[in-house]
């Protein structure tokens, strides 16, 4: 059998910069957003997302879209432009408590030919 005879492991982080407070806090306030945003999918359409696979940009595979409630145009009007993980912390804070209350999921329209990314809010907004 052979042995490597170096005792260095291939990976190390003694000359990687420090995680960032910064970037640790976003993390954390974009999972916990993921995680309000798919017990939200859960509650009103009775599916189960995992909160990694949230996308504020559904794909036309995803059964979900996002509605904005009338009235709330202003609050969400550039919310729905891009991905969560493009948003900053402020966003991020603001999508986790207007969920259900300025926004909602509904159920995306059946149409297998939809693959492309849109802006949810002009997809679904009545």
């Amino acid at each position: 059998m052979y042995r490597c005879q170096s005792e260095t492991p291939h990976f190390t982080t003694k000359n990687m910069p420090p995680v960032r407070p910064s970037n640790t806090e976003r993390r954390l306030i974009r999972d916990d957003c993921r995680k309000k945003l798919a017990d939200h999918i859960y509650e009103s359409l009775g599916h189960q997302v995992k909160p990694a696979e949230v996308r504020l940009l559904p794909r036309g595979s995803d059964f979900y879209t996002w509605r904005v409630i009338p009235g709330n145009e202003e609050i969400c009007s550039k919310i729905f432009l891009k991905s969560l993980s493009d948003h900053s912390v402020n966003a991020l804070r603001l999508l986790r408590e207007e969920v259900g209350k300025s926004f909602e999921a509904t159920k995306a329209l059946e149409n297998p030919n939809l693959d492309v990314q849109k802006p949810s809010f002009l997809i679904a907004k009545f």
